[in-house]
């Protein structure tokens, strides 16, 4: 069973879609029974404001996500796949979603000239009980244009089937 190491601005824009129309809704009920006649404009404005910034925000953090995919899609389609041995991991500290962390991943492939060639992958989700010793890493790269590139990420390995390790938290 693969897992695919997730895109944080998709992961993001789904919940703030998800829970942002809900909470609006709710917010609309508790006004409109609170509120007397003379003030439900206000609150259809507060819950009109309310709605527009969380659909803002979620197609914000959306549109990277799609651009990412999109990217990826094309390249595996048209592009030349490598697989690549990955480097390292750097986190991007400024950057959690619950106990996930984001990361950028350094990989290198060798291609077809037999140049090694380093990458720096977009932002991924990295769970903090994971391990690098089960991820995959395939590079597509574009046949015209060398610099125009996608990586994508399998972990191969159940995060929760970490036999063998053993975490001292002393």
């Amino acid at each position: 069973m693969k897992h695919y190491l997730k895109n944080p601005y998709s992961v993001a824009a789904k919940w703030l879609f998800l829970l942002g129309i809900p909470i609006t809704f709710f917010v609309g009920i508790i006004l409109f029974i609170s509120l007397p006649e003379e003030e439900i404009f206000i609150g259809i404005l507060v819950i009109s404001i309310n709605l527009i910034v969380f659909l803002s925000i979620s197609i914000g953090f959306a549109i990277p996500g799609f651009i990412a995919k999109r990217r990826l899609k094309e390249l595996s389609e048209d592009g030349i796949s490598y697989e690549a041995e990955i480097i390292r991991l750097i986190p991007s500290l400024h950057t959690r979603v619950g106990s996930y962390a984001t990361v950028y991943v350094e990989c290198v492939y060798i291609n077809k000239q037999n140049q090694r060639c380093m990458v720096k992958s977009g932002k991924f989700l990295w769970h903090s009980n994971a391990i690098s010793a089960g991820l995959k890493a395939t590079v597509y790269v574009d046949r015209d244009n060398p610099r125009k590139y996608a990586v994508k990420m399998e972990m191969t390995k159940d995060i929760n089937q970490n036999a063998g390790i053993d975490i001292d938290y002393r």
